[in-house]
């Protein structure tokens, strides 16, 4: 194994002095490398092990670098942001006040005192060595906690502001002391960036009038929520950022999501971004409480999007624990909002570091749940900006399909001849697993009754769209969709293709053509009370057709596309406020993760080097399908050179995965091409 070394960054004047301290650090058999050269520094960090290897990094206050005087801060937040280094960080420095003062925002990473030490210059304490025996790195939370909080202006703001909290809640009240806690942590919020003077005192002079009217009247428990208040106004002070997570500013949604996460700092850093991109966030670190909100919202339909961490914790009673597993874990709160909140149409997103958990949910439940890699969504700004994409489409999608729906009574409340609302049932079909595959069979069933049905060839003893869902049952799903929803089909395909007389209509899916009046009070059975559908109120009018306003229509999101891709009077590709990624390429990038994971597991001593890196691939930046089949052909050969027992563990779960989660034919047998020719 290589042996871990001491990255030193010094000026060049300095360098005899930092070759000495390199030598002692050999006595107690710590290596040491010694840079005078920025370039050299980046070009070494850079290599994909060199960060994995430092065992410590010593940078020299007051480095001198491209013109400037002190570019020491700027390394050390490279060190951490760009090339993730977990280990700790000494600034060696001869300067014991004035560059480290509180207000001096560049060096705030020293509240992370253990991971960033001052070196006192000179050297004269003989023990000094002893600072650098059994040092530890940051656990990976540890790093993205500094990261989003004392590398970013907003996490400044929010420690800023945290601290003045505490110090009002325990200070004597008077209008002296208030005020001058007050003028000390705005003094250090105006170094963030550049902040204007004159409006950060406006807000200032508003904080110090509420503070104080809070503190006379007895109500500090209202302090913390109070100054939080003022933390957005604040922060829209700060300059706009350039990252990729900050460029997707958008007029707000309408649509909110819940995001439950038991860390703090990454709920108040995620709910920041998506505030960014426009989406209101309820963020909860207890899923019972979360699950309470959605239980209110039923009905209501504004909250679209449940964002959960799989695995969430909480304080231990037990002595020398320090936390514990919470009673409502991630996948608690999608079980029980699937079961339970029948009335809402939402979808379920789910950040973990691995799927297992989820498996038995899913295939139990047939829930489709949407499943990122955390350490892909926090990985880097660009990243976090794809899954901000991904988490605004599939919001609005799911939108669209809460709103986009039948307004006649069938779907809002249970009727003679359904138990529940047809709203209930639609809301099951979205979330099952098998959702795109039923949608195609429901289409191409559809077509084929309309086609029977313009030729008066329809069989109406094997068609039948007059039927009821009187109780609970296992079929209940399937006869909703081949008779609800494709008999919803079949009615608006021939009003638009073949006749606007309901009457004919009527005679067409149901009654052979006797030539006999059919009732008003038959066909008002049909249309409205089981189909649903009302040819009036429903359909969208010519003009809204024209200005493609299809939400103040009746028609379901799925029919809009069938009628635009079948009948060709609505544009649906107008219709949609983003494209969404394709189920299936997704499916594929976890195709591939899973099986990295696999590999690794099983075995990853049979393997070399160069695959390795293969495994090392983030295949969540995959953009298109072709792409994804060529780096499974990769892995596929990487899984040949495993030993026999692991080849048919990794075999058995794909052959599973593919069937069960991949929807296009054509994708499944290429993937089952690539697995019989490399295994």
């Amino acid at each position: 194994m290589e042996r871990q070394s001491v990255l030193i960054l010094c000026n060049g004047y300095s360098q005899p002095l930092y070759s000495g301290i390199s030598k002692a650090l050999e006595e107690v058999n710590i290596d040491a490398m010694v840079f005078t050269q920025l370039d050299e520094f980046e070009t070494y960090v850079s290599d994909s092990g060199a960060v994995q290897r430092t065992y410590a990094a010593i940078v020299e206050n007051g480095l001198e670098v491209r013109n400037q005087r002190n570019y020491t801060p700027d390394i050390i937040r490279a060190l951490r942001m760009q090339y993730q280094l977990k280990a700790p960080i000494f600034i060696s420095t001869y300067d014991k006040k004035k560059t480290f003062q509180p207000n001096n925002n560049k060096f705030a990473f020293l509240k992370d005192s253990y991971y960033h030490r001052l070196l006192r210059m000179p050297l004269t304490d003989p023990d000094w060595k002893n600072d650098f025996l059994d040092l530890e790195p940051m656990t990976d939370l540890r790093l993205k906690d500094v990261q989003i909080t004392l590398f970013n202006s907003e996490g400044l703001v929010g420690e800023m502001l945290h601290e003045l909290k505490n110090e009002l809640i325990s200070c004597d009240g008077s209008d002296d002391v208030i005020r001058g806690l007050i003028n000390k942590y705005f003094a250090r919020i105006i170094q963030i960036d550049h902040i204007d003077n004159d409006e950060l005192e406006t807000i200032k002079s508003n904080v110090f009038n509420k503070i104080n009217d809070v503190v006379k009247k007895g109500q500090l428990h209202k302090l913390a929520n109070m100054i939080d208040a003022f933390k957005d106004d604040i922060i829209h002070l700060l300059p706009s950022k350039d990252s990729i997570a900050n460029q997707h500013k958008k007029e707000r949604k309408k649509w909110k999501l819940i995001y439950l996460e038991d860390n703090e700092v990454i709920r108040e850093e995620f709910k920041n971004k998506l505030d960014g991109v426009g989406i209101d966030c309820m963020d909860f670190s207890n899923g019972k409480e979360a699950f309470e909100v959605l239980r209110g919202d039923e009905g209501k339909n504004k909250i679209i999007l449940v964002v959960a961490d799989i695995r969430i914790y909480e304080p231990s009673e037990i002595q020398h624990w320090d936390e514990e597993w919470s009673d409502y874990q991630g996948y608690d709160l999608f079980e029980k909002a699937n079961k339970e909140l029948k009335g809402a149409v939402m979808g379920f997103v789910a950040l973990t570091s691995g799927r297992a958990r989820l498996i038995k949910l899913m295939k139990d439940e047939r829930l489709n749940i949407h499943r990122y890699l955390k350490q892909h969504v926090w990985g880097s700004d660009e990243e976090l900006g794809y899954f901000l994409d991904a988490i605004s489409a599939l919001g609005d999608k799911l939108y669209f399909k809460s709103r986009c729906r039948p307004k006649s009574t069938p779907w809002i409340k249970a009727n003679t001849r359904f138990f529940q609302p047809l709203s209930y049932f639609y809301r099951d079909h979205l979330q099952q697993i098998d959702y795109a595959e039923a949608e195609e069979e429901i289409n191409v069933q559809a077509k084929r009754i309309i086609s029977l049905c313009r030729k008066r060839n329809l069989d109406k003893e094997e068609f039948s769209f007059m039927g009821t869902i009187k109780q609970k049952g296992e079929k209940n799903l399937e006869r909703f969709r081949e008779m609800i929803l494709v008999g919803r089909r079949v009615a608006l395909g021939l009003y638009y293709l073949e006749t606007q007389d309901t009457e004919e209509i009527y005679r067409l899916m149901v009654v052979p053509d006797s030539g006999e009046e059919v009732s008003r009070s038959a066909r008002k059975m049909l249309f409205n009370t089981t189909l649903g559908l009302s040819f009036k109120k429903d359909l969208p009018a010519f003009q809204q057709i024209r200005d493609k306003q299809y939400l103040s229509s009746g028609l379901l999101e799925e029919e809009v596309r069938f009628l635009h891709e079948d009948v060709k009077v609505l544009d649906y590709n107008e219709l949609m406020m983003h494209k969404d990624a394709t189920h299936d390429l997704q499916e594929l990038i976890f195709l591939l993760e899973d099986t990295s994971y696999s590999i690794r597991k099983l075995g990853v001593n049979a393997i070399g080097e160069k695959e390795k890196n293969i495994l090392d691939t983030n295949f969540s930046k995959i953009n298109n399908i072709k792409k994804g089949l060529d780096e499974f052909r990769k892995i596929s050969k990487i899984v040949s050179m495993l030993p026999g027992d692991a080849k048919k563990i990794i075999k058995r779960q794909l052959d599973f995965s593919c069937s069960e989660e991949i929807n296009s034919r054509n994708i499944k047998k290429e993937i089952n091409h690539i697995i019989e020719g490399g295994f």
